[in-house]
């Protein structure tokens, strides 16, 4: 069983045996697990501007409202405000009261995150996990050696061997996940898998990725076949 299936078999047998899960209303519990989700593919970082995380949890106004009239408000305070405003008030409500029940849901001055998290998913550290099935949503140990493995996988050519390939596609992904990570900018990230791949040859991986992420994030396996195919025409 692939790792990120595992993941959420450990992941509903545990609120289903948690009493605390169900202390909370309908709402706050689908918000607790969109937030699990998003955390998992956000690599524990929540994003605090509300802009961005009404996005990420696609709340419906009829669900929250019913949600704010539960905890109180009035039918006229909720008609009088904003789509906004409501927005607001219901999810720093139900992030209240997720905090209060689960005390390992912290926050910092730009993200909320889970303590532990990567721990409690899969009981260990995840590039000690054991996993013999490749995973397209696999974690990525952004803490190579890309120079050394580089000079491994020698120069591109028409002729690339499966290893090479395999190697290629996952610097790929690396380097598409690794935006999200903190302090990291898309600039920073190519500065350093671009230095490191022209240097040993790598020239046309570097001009196939920069010729389709034109400021966006595109999916690794869009970059992958586009790699590709400017292989073939080389």
């Amino acid at each position: 069983m692939a790792r990120l299936s595992r993941e959420f078999v450990k992941l509903e047998t545990r609120i289903i045996n948690d009493y605390r899960f169900f202390t909370m209303s309908e709402f706050e519990q689908l918000v607790y697990i969109k937030l699990l989700g998003i955390s998992r593919s956000n690599n524990n970082q929540i994003p605090k501007d509300f802009n961005v995380i009404k996005q990420l949890l696609r709340l419906k106004k009829e669900e929250t409202c019913f949600y704010l009239s539960q905890i109180g408000f009035s039918k006229q305070e909720i008609s009088t405000k904003s789509e906004t405003e409501l927005y607001q008030s219901a999810l720093k409500s139900a992030i209240k009261r997720i905090k209060g029940n689960f005390p390992k849901f912290k926050e910092n001055k730009y993200f909320w995150f889970f303590d532990g998290y990567e721990l409690r998913l899969s009981n260990s550290a995840p590039k000690e996990a054991i996993n013999s099935q490749r995973d397209e949503d696999e974690d990525l140990d952004v803490d190579k050696d890309l120079d050394k493995d580089f000079t491994t996988i020698g120069k591109v050519s028409k002729n690339l061997t499966k290893d090479q390939e395999t190697q290629l596609q996952k610097y790929a992904e690396w380097m598409a996940r690794d935006i999200h990570k903190t302090g990291q900018t898309r600039d920073q990230i190519y500065k350093m898998f671009f230095n490191t791949a022209r240097k040993h040859g790598f020239n046309i991986v570097s001009n196939a990725v920069e010729s389709i992420w034109n400021g966006t994030n595109p999916h690794p396996k869009d970059i992958w076949n586009k790699i590709k195919s400017d292989i073939a025409k080389a």
